[in-house]
């Protein structure tokens, strides 16, 4: 029964200015909030609905209390209709599936950008119920979502509740301006008697109405509690009258809820309890299998619940009318069974092929109710083998059951040598209760038999996921009269050698490629390749692992034991790890390195988290007691990774130093890319080229380590302002990475690295081409953070040789919240930059405005166009001496001398006019430093001395440098300086043939302000040109239009999409769109109809 909308006349009135706002193309966040059943989702859902009626589309996604540790679900749910193929993606990156060092950020980038995309096309209601129960990236992804709405035709609703005050709840609530909260209070005592006297067909007595004030204004409670009366007949209606009958009343809504499903049967209310383990929302079959039947026996059940009112459908899916009335039934069960019953329902979910996020749900609702059960060997051996996805899709949920697991396990014994630290030493976890039916702990129930016996449901033997008398399925064998199961997962399972499983996977510069082994930390950050040899061999002993993680210092005395040959076999053979399985000698150092994998797989997932602190206690102290080769170096790797995010690289410098140094070669190669790598991020270049090299020579047909050893060569060349020895390097490691598919990620970070070299080189062609290729390989793979960086490289390449309107498109191509901080710092750069230049400060400010918190996640490294547009920011505004301050404190070192280039000429000019020779000097030894043999930098060089000297036989050498290299701009101020210094001689006819050929770059460019500083420079010495129209001074309209925005109206007025322009002009279908969004801003328009009809009544009067 629909609750109906009385006394809610000003909160309609709120939500109907928002969507008369959208249409008219200004979009905003509103968060509504109150308590439960107050209205909030009627109220939206009101708003929403007119919305559609006039043309937006809504998208609803909904929070759920059991997926609160499953990220961006009900975002996804939201645009699930929409079959976007970056949906696949995002679910894929959400499974694990994926080379993302963090899989959740990817997708929530994916998400935006999708959003950002829709917009295009128009205006969206996206609206996101129950946000209460949201994760930390869906909180995290709406703030995101709400600062695009300022800025795009969105109207962002969340709904949620007041409590719980979670902390990430209230960064959302500050996302949004204080008008942006509308909060739905209590109806009014007039209000709660017409919407009575509506429910119960007639005005209510003084009976009703006393029993109506305890619902407390609360429209659905009072919904609920009519209905309840009417079923169970305590309610009558006559002459326009509505009372209680003379039958005793009940005393509260919960009581009248309560009596209403007194009059279920009780196998239908048995069906109600299961179902209510598993959410507000639920699949039949979920339920069958929790009850141990077939769903097509509980068709009967749910059909009779539906018509009592207590269920509706939901989609393809079943759901409680209201939470209230799944509330009253799960918790009525004590909280200890209700433990056990969710961890059997875990059990029956995963013995039914479930997906991991609905088993980790119950798993999760387990452990949340009870902090004293343990997780049995059926527990943690499914654990381990879900983990990496886990990992990758809800790291925090991965976190508590890891941690839970390890500190439970009893997999382990102390049998290792150990040479404790200082710290005191926990008690060993024992393995005692492994053969114990698993009815001697709690939470063990796994035949169903508990569960089903506290909801009154039993179906018959036959049809139970394990025998109804078996205690646990690790030990309990089948008999002849019973149907045959899919094995369970055994604990000795749990050393599943890497030839058992997936290959590896790519994460990137910030991560490397790990095989998806039994023993990995998770899928995508483990240094291993697809076809590394199997741990279970390796040698290692059982240990005291479990007491020591949580503790610092201490080391293992262990001898290493090379692994296999890798390529004695492939990743699909299990034949060793079968035999290793077999032995019950090997199967104790199996079950040591099982718990060091869950110890591995915990760091990693504390890293994923923001836990830094916490990773590095774990990875530290397993690494004191670990054996097997893989996991030492994948516990290196987190813990580098984890230094390295709180700024002490030079630590992992001295443990990587101290690894053991009996480690077979190719884990010791590997380590040694770890420590280049920390050499790189403590500025030790010279250093960390010489560890890249030895791990280079060490690392045999190891593509992983060849692949990643040679990046690092390339990016240490690329710092030392070397690319014509890094082009050789590129081609080396792309070659290796062409072979694996795992390294596809590397692949794409190395083509994009190659591609600025090519520039840095003034091989233009090349690199532009080399550019627009990675960046379409780029939205191939779905990855958003290689997607930005191309972007960014293609836009930077383009600014230099003077493709400004394609720059412009590639650098706002997408969101800032789907960029690494330097990425956006420098299209930020690259946007101000043009609109400095373009004369328009106003957008310059506002991208100087957007980049200045995202600045200060840079740390002292230098992003050049940013530091070159803050200095032209302040120079605008007569702060000359603080423009020359900050550059000049950009100037730092040889580390960064290809990101100062830029700068340098700038920082001579400014010194020069302020009379400040020595800081003019000091930036033109740098540029001189930097000058040869690329004819840009040699331009650099010889334009900051011919200043110094004023020498225009320097400068003009200058500008045909910069010619040669293909740079107008550079090209266009050496000319602007020559044309002074030939004027300041007396030589007025190279003056004038200078400024002209500079006015005419600067025309091409439309740098207008550059233009208007060149006449008043050269005005004073007679030299004037006469005025000429330019499109550039116009604001608005046609003529406001760029060249390459005037091509592509035309196309649009032919009648093609987006992507067939974009194959038209080379361009991606994403920056064709960002061309398409600035012409109907520029012309005030919203539909490309109307392009089409302003493009063709043009080309029409110009013949």
């Amino acid at each position: 029964m629909p609750v109906p909308l009385i006394g809610r006349t000003a909160e309609r009135r709120r939500l109907d200015a928002a969507v008369d706002g959208l249409l008219a193309g200004r979009g905003r966040a509103l968060l509504v909030e109150g308590e439960p059943g107050i209205g909030k989702t009627a109220l939206t859902r009101a708003a929403a609905d007119r919305a559609a009626g006039l043309g937006a589309p809504v998208r609803w996604g909904s929070g759920d209390e059991l997926g609160k540790a499953l990220p961006l679900l009900p975002v996804l749910d939201a645009l699930r209709d929409d079959r976007d193929p970056r949906l696949d993606a995002v679910d894929r990156l959400l499974r694990g599936e994926t080379g993302a060092a963090d899989p959740v950020a990817a997708a929530s980038r994916q998400l935006l950008a999708l959003v950002t995309d829709l917009c295009r096309t128009g205006p969206q209601v996206l609206v996101v119920d129950d946000l209460q129960w949201a994760d930390r990236a869906t909180a995290a992804l709406w703030c995101g979502l709400a600062r695009l709405a300022g800025t795009r035709p969105l109207l962002l609703v969340g709904i949620a509740r007041q409590v719980p005050r979670r902390d990430e709840l209230v960064a959302l609530r500050r996302s949004v301006e204080r008008s942006g909260v509308l909060t739905v209070d209590r109806l009014s005592d007039r209000a709660v008697a017409t919407l009575v006297g509506q429910l119960a067909g007639g005005r209510p007595g003084d009976r009703l109405l006393a029993l109506a004030d305890g619902a407390a204004g609360n429209p659905l409670y009072l919904t609920e509690l009519v209905d309840a009366l009417r079923r169970s007949a305590a309610l009558v209606s006559a002459a326009g009258r509505a009372e209680l009958t003379g039958d005793p009343a009940p005393g509260s809504l919960g009581a009248a809820i309560a009596h209403r499903l007194d009059f279920l049967a009780e196998p239908v209310r048995a069906v109600l309890r299961a179902a209510a383990l598993l959410g507000v929302e639920f699949d039949p079959a979920d339920a069958a299998a929790v009850l141990g039947t077939r769903a097509g026996d509980l068709v009967g059940a749910l059909e009779e619940a539906r018509a009592a009112g207590v269920l509706r459908e939901s989609g393809d899916r079943l759901a409680f009318r209201h939470p209230l009335i799944r509330s009253a039934i799960h918790d009525d069960v004590p909280a200890a069974v209700r433990a056990v019953l969710h961890r059997d329902a875990a059990v029956a979910l995963a013995g039914s092929g479930a997906p991991i996020r609905r088993v980790a749900r119950q798993f999760l609702r387990a452990v949340e109710l009870s902090d004293t059960a343990h997780l049995d060997a059926w527990s943690t051996a499914w654990l381990a083998d879900a983990a990496p996805a886990l990992i990758a899709q809800a790291p925090a949920l991965a976190v508590r059951l890891l941690d839970r697991a390890l500190r439970d396990t009893g997999l382990l014994t102390a049998q290792t040598e150990y040479c404790p630290s200082e710290q005191p030493v926990a008690e060993p976890v024992r393995a005692a209760h492994r053969g114990r039916p698993t009815a001697e702990h709690p939470g063990a129930a796994v035949d169903g038999g508990t569960a089903r016996a506290a909801i009154g449901y039993q179906a018959s033997a036959e049809r139970l996921p394990f025998p109804a008398d078996a205690a646990d399925p690790a030990t309990a064998g089948s008999r002849p009269s019973e149907q045959p199961a899919a094995e369970p997962v055994r604990a000795a399972d749990l050393d599943r050698s890497v030839a058992e499983l997936p290959g590896a996977a790519a994460d990137g510069e910030g991560g490397t490629a790990r095989a998806a082994t039994g023993f990995q930390a998770s899928a995508e950050r483990l240094p291993f390749p697809a076809d590394a040899a199997d741990p279970a061999t390796a040698g290692s002993r059982p240990g005291e692992l479990a007491a020591a993680i949580g503790r610092d210092g201490g080391q293992a005395q262990t001898e290493w034991v090379a692994a296999g040959d890798p390529l004695d076999r492939g990743p699909n053979d299990s034949t060793a790890a079968a035999a290793v399985r077999a032995t019950p000698t090997h199967r104790a150092g199996a079950a040591q390195t099982a718990a060091s994998a869950l110890a591995a797989r915990l760091a990693d997932a504390r890293y994923r988290t923001g836990d830094h602190a916490g990773a590095e206690q774990v990875a530290a102290s397993a690494l004191a007691v670990t054996t097997d080769p893989e996991l030492v170096v994948d516990l290196h790797w987190t813990l580098a990774q984890s230094r390295a995010m709180t700024g002490r690289a030079a630590l992992t410098l001295t443990t990587l130093a101290a690894a053991a140094p009996g480690l077979p070669p190719r884990h010791r190669a590997r380590l040694l890319v770890l420590t280049a790598r920390a050499h790189r991020d403590v500025g030790d270049v010279d250093r960390a080229g010489a560890v890249a090299a030895e791990a280079l020579a060490c690392a045999g047909d190891d593509r992983w380590t060849v692949g990643w050893a040679l990046h690092v060569l390339t990016v240490v060349a690329v710092m030392r302002g070397d690319c014509a020895t890094a082009l050789p390097l590129f081609d080396r490691a792309l070659a290796v990475t062409a072979a694996d598919p795992a390294l596809l990620d590397l692949r794409l970070l190395l083509q994009i690295n190659q591609a600025v070299a090519l520039g840095d080189l003034d091989r233009y062609p090349e690199a532009v081409a080399a550019a627009t290729a990675v960046r379409a390989l780029a939205q191939e793979s779905g990855g958003l953070v290689r997607l930005a960086q191309a972007h960014s490289a293609l836009g930077e390449l383009l600014f230099d040789v003077g493709r400004w309107d394609d720059a412009t498109a590639e650098v706002t191509a997408l969101p800032d919240e789907v960029k690494d901080p330097a990425v956006a710092c420098c299209d930020h750069g690259v946007a101000a930059l043009i609109a400095f230049h373009r004369g328009d400060p106003d957008a310059a400010v506002g991208h100087l405005a957007a980049a200045k918190p995202l600045a200060r996640h840079l740390g002292n490294r230098v992003v050049g166009s940013l530091a070159l547009a803050r200095a032209l920011d302040l120079e605008r505004r007569g702060a000359a001496r603080r423009a020359l301050a900050a550059l000049l404190t950009r100037l730092s070192g040889p580390e960064e001398l290809e990101e100062m280039e830029d700068l340098l000429p700038e920082t001579v000019r400014l010194a020069l006019d302020l009379g400040d020779p020595g800081a003019a000097e000091y930036a033109a030894g740098l540029a001189e430093k930097i000058g040869p043999p690329v004819a840009h930098r040699r331009g650099a060089a010889l334009l900051c001395r011919g200043l110094i000297n004023e020498d225009v036989t320097l400068v003009a050498a200058a500008v045909e440098h910069f010619a040669t290299a293909g740079r107008p701009l550079a090209r266009a101020r050496a000319l602007h300086a020559a044309a002074v210094l030939f004027a300041k001689a007396g030589d007025a006819v190279s003056a004038r043939t200078a400024f002209t050929a500079a006015d005419d770059v600067y025309d091409t460019l439309g740098a207008t302000w550059d233009a208007a500083g060149l006449r008043a420079a050269l005005r004073p010495h007679g030299i004037r040109r006469g005025p000429r129209a330019r499109h550039r001074a116009e604001r608005s309209g046609w003529g406001s239009l760029t060249p390459t925005e005037v091509r592509i109206a035309a196309l649009v007025a032919e009648g093609l999409s987006n992507p067939a322009i974009a194959a038209r002009l080379v361009l991606s279908p994403r920056t064709v769109a960002t061309h398409v969004s600035h012409i109907l801003a520029k012309l005030d328009m919203a539909s490309r109809t109307e392009i089409a009809r302003e493009a063709a009544t043009r080309f029409r009067e110009s013949g």
